[in-house]
């Protein structure tokens, strides 16, 4: 049974929030503890997954902490856990990563992180084979997650 993204995500929320109320009673969650404990949690069922069939995922896991900062980890098909400066995955990754890894820099302002997107969707428009009219571009930071 194949879960869906949503169903997943919601699913590891929960299971954060209560161990995370067990484990770290009267502290907050810090997001290294979160990402490592959906890593563990996630690579068991992955590869419980992997040894019944084909089975592929990419996950992408973001946040803000406040004494660390934005964090952004990369999961790989494999369920090996990377934290990274910037991921695409999916068949336009070899497209993007290539404008990430030019443009990225330490540092970079709200607005010239939206450049480089918008960099990224006009070359999905021009070199990708299907048409995906609608991005919505989402910033976590101190202030928390919203679409600009």
């Amino acid at each position: 049974m194949r879960l869906s993204t949503h169903a997943t995500a919601n699913y590891m929320r929960r299971q954060v929030i209560f161990s995370g109320k067990e484990i770290l009673i009267g502290v907050g969650l810090d997001l290294t503890f979160v990402f490592v404990f959906v890593f563990c949690a996630y690579n068991g069922k992955l590869a419980d997954a992997l040894r019944k069939g084909p089975y592929q995922t990419n996950c992408l896991l973001g946040g803000y902490d406040k004494e660390v900062g934005a964090s952004l980890y990369f999961m790989d098909v494999y369920s090996a856990l990377s934290k990274v400066n910037f991921g695409v995955h999916g068949h336009a990754s070899n497209f993007l990563l290539s404008i990430f890894d030019r443009e990225w820099k330490e540092g970079l302002s709200v607005d010239e992180a939206k450049a480089i997107v918008e960099k990224c969707v006009a070359e999905l428009h021009t070199r990708f084979l299907i048409s995906q009219p609608n991005f919505i571009i989402k910033v976590v930071d101190v202030k928390g997650t919203r679409v600009l």
